[in-house]
């Protein structure tokens, strides 16, 4: 960048925040409950908390999910979003905008993580002071560690992952054994710099 004749360095970006993942094979398996679970837990401690909830769909921002039917419904042709259909015809990104805000679905060629750091940022720009991060759902993730909820095994990652059943969020101990571990591996650094408590 030229200032005055003289070149000068764009700034780096700063580092996003330590981050911890629940995910699971699928819905309605206590990811929601679990990051709750947490954000009391590491709160209480006196860490602060920030968390993103990954969407799959584009969806208008803060528009509640649907419930699930309570009786299973016949069989329709599953109905892909014109967002989907888009990406699907060759498109790089498609942008859902919306009177509540905007919801971005695209191709990145930087892997499974870029969508969270997008996500990261945002958080972080909302709200720069966050110790730590919950993020809910990204169980493709392949670089921060993960709480793993539900059926079957994890995706295939090199980062640390950690089983839990999702009813177990209701369990001091259980909560208490995942801050223990966020703890291990350094998830809350900064916090604990400055609030030795934590």
């Amino acid at each position: 960048m030229k200032d005055g004749g003289r070149t000068t360095a764009a700034a780096a970006p700063a580092p996003l925040p330590p981050t911890l993942i629940v995910c699971a094979s699928g819905r309605r398996r206590g990811k929601t409950a679990w990051a709750e679970a947490l954000v009391r837990a590491l709160g209480a401690r006196g860490a602060r908390v920030g968390v993103v909830k990954h969407h799959p769909h584009p969806a208008p921002p803060h528009a509640p999910e649907p419930d699930p039917p309570a009786l299973p419904a016949p069989p329709a042709p599953p109905r892909i979003p014109d967002t989907q259909r888009a990406i699907a015809a060759g498109a790089r990104a498609s942008v859902l905008a919306t009177p509540h805000g905007l919801a971005v679905e695209g191709l990145d060629p930087a892997g499974p993580d870029a969508e969270l750091d997008r996500a990261l940022r945002a958080l972080q720009a909302a709200a720069p002071e966050v110790d730590v991060v919950i993020a809910e759902g990204f169980r493709h993730s392949l670089r921060r560690p993960r709480l793993w909820l539900g059926d079957g095994d994890p995706p295939p990652s090199p980062a640390p992952c950690r089983r839990a059943g999702g009813t177990e969020a209701d369990c001091p101990a259980a909560v208490a054994a995942v801050v223990a571990w966020m703890v291990e591996l350094g998830l809350l650094g900064d916090a604990t710099a400055t609030r030795p408590d934590l």
